[in-house]
């Protein structure tokens, strides 16, 4: 009997280390909030939530419930449709409906074409000969208001109808289906399948590419960058030849590969213009980037006369020579106009100008002689530039001026800095228990050791 008293006592005493109530949690309520739009200011309307109704003549409707699923319906307002009208809801924090109403109306969209193989039940693009598919168009209602739909199907091959079927479906708002035929094609080649779908003051037509026993046409598309807007520019894809002044040039093919040519407009280079490529179902693009062709001129000077180079100073009555160095520091060959100037105290005493073509990296040498015949300030000015209709740059020019200094043609330079992002982490330490909880803690547990032991000696006893 002293056993099962020490047991009872100890289970006692234990339960408030059992305990951990600051793990229980209670459910809370959420809140789903219904907004309309398109009612008249002061309109009563209404939505169902569960089986709550509420109703409002605001714009919006709250409800506070439970978390979870949510079945809702949204009644018509004085023949004005609510869109959505009903739904299913997953409301696990707050959540926003927005309910917009309209005058009833029917909208059909023909979504593409679709065939079924019955032996399968999959989607295929390519069809086969003696295979027996489901042929038609995926259609959806995109209005408010059910409808009935006369959804026609016409199969054909050059000027021949191969089928011709009508089918009566019935779409609620939002809903899509698939109207369909059965067919069973007996030649390969390419078929078009027009569909026209008419319901309730709307009708939508399309037609679509039906492949039997050859692959489907695909689109190859080149995309050109660094011409000016306007500029014609051409393609030669496996013997076709489009041109165009836009940015883009597609052609449609079936799978395969193919060599292309891209044609350079005048004054404009590409860096790769021939090339192959091989086309699968998702078709390609490729990546034109158009140079412009630039004579970019760079010019140095230097005086001198018979006995020295790179003076400084000027003698009155002495003979002295401007010595230019001209080279092509561009992308093509081409004409350089080369002029140089004497000026003494801002007169023009010597101006004479050269026409070279230079090749690319090309260069070339020219002089010019002159004599001072005074005191004063002189200053020498070469330049050198090239005319082009696309890509012009600005002249090349090298000042020598009295006392005879050099300086050259100084380009921005542009400066990259790197920004580092450093991310700032806060830790989070788990809190120091007060010390009046560590004595409490400490008093418990020795009360249960001294209970265990006062057990023991019980038991040793019997």
């Amino acid at each position: 009997m002293n056993r099962y008293l020490v047991l009872v006592l100890l289970s006692v005493l234990c339960l408030p280390f059992l305990s951990f109530p600051e793990f229980a949690q209670s459910t809370q309520l959420v809140t789903v909030t219904f907004v309309e739009h398109g009612l008249p200011a002061g309109t009563s309307w209404s939505v169902t939530l569960n089986g709550t109704t509420l109703s409002t003549n605001t714009t919006e409707i709250t409800f506070h419930v439970q978390p979870g699923e949510l079945q809702y319906n949204i009644s018509p307002v004085h023949g004005l449709v609510p869109t959505p009208s009903f739904g299913t809801l997953y409301a696990f924090n707050y959540t926003v409906v927005n309910v917009t109403y309209a005058p009833p109306y029917v909208k059909l969209v023909l979504e593409g074409e679709r065939a079924v193989s019955t032996a399968s039940g999959a989607p295929v693009s390519l069809l086969q000969t003696g295979q027996t598919y489901q042929l038609g168009a995926l259609i959806s209602n995109q209005g408010n208001e059910q409808t009935v739909v006369l959804e026609n199907l016409v199969l054909t091959k050059g000027s021949i109808v191969v089928q011709n079927e009508t089918i009566v479906l019935s779409l609620s708002p939002g809903q899509t289906s698939f109207g369909a035929f059965l067919w069973t094609p007996q030649s390969n080649g390419i078929y078009n399948l027009t569909v026209t779908a008419t319901g309730m003051q709307s009708a939508v037509t399309s037609t679509y590419l039906v492949y039997v026993g050859v692959s489907p046409l695909v689109t190859v598309t080149f995309v050109e960058h660094g011409l000016p807007a306007g500029t014609s520019w051409s393609v030669t894809l496996n013997g076709t030849t489009l041109s165009t002044n836009t940015t883009e040039i597609t052609f449609h093919v079936h799978n395969g590969t193919y060599t292309y040519v891209v044609h350079n407009p005048s004054f404009f280079d590409d860096l790769y213009p021939n090339g192959s490529l091989t086309v699968k179902s998702t078709g390609a693009t490729v990546g034109v980037l158009f140079l412009p062709l630039l004579v970019e001129p760079a010019v140095t000077a230097k005086l001198s006369n018979a006995t020295s180079v790179g003076l400084i100073t000027l003698r009155a009555n002495s003979t002295y020579y401007v010595q230019v160095s001209i080279e092509n520091m561009g992308n093509v060959s081409g004409p350089i106009d080369v002029t140089i100037v004497v000026k003494v105290n801002g007169q023009t005493t010597v101006d004479k100008s050269f026409n070279l073509t230079l090749p690319v990296n090309g260069s070339d040498e020219e002089e010019v002689q002159f004599t001072p015949t005074s005191v004063g300030n002189y200053s020498v000015a070469v330049y050198a530039f090239s005319a082009q209709p696309y890509g012009q740059r600005e002249s090349s020019n090298l000042t020598l001026s009295g006392p005879i200094t050099t300086s050259q043609v100084s380009h921005p330079s542009v400066h990259v800095t790197n920004t580092s992002t450093t991310s700032n982490r806060t830790s989070i330490t788990s809190p120091t228990p007060e010390k009046g909880e560590i004595n409490l803690t400490l008093v418990l547990v020795v009360i249960v050791v001294v209970v265990i032991a006062i057990a023991l000696v019980l038991l040793l006893r019997r």
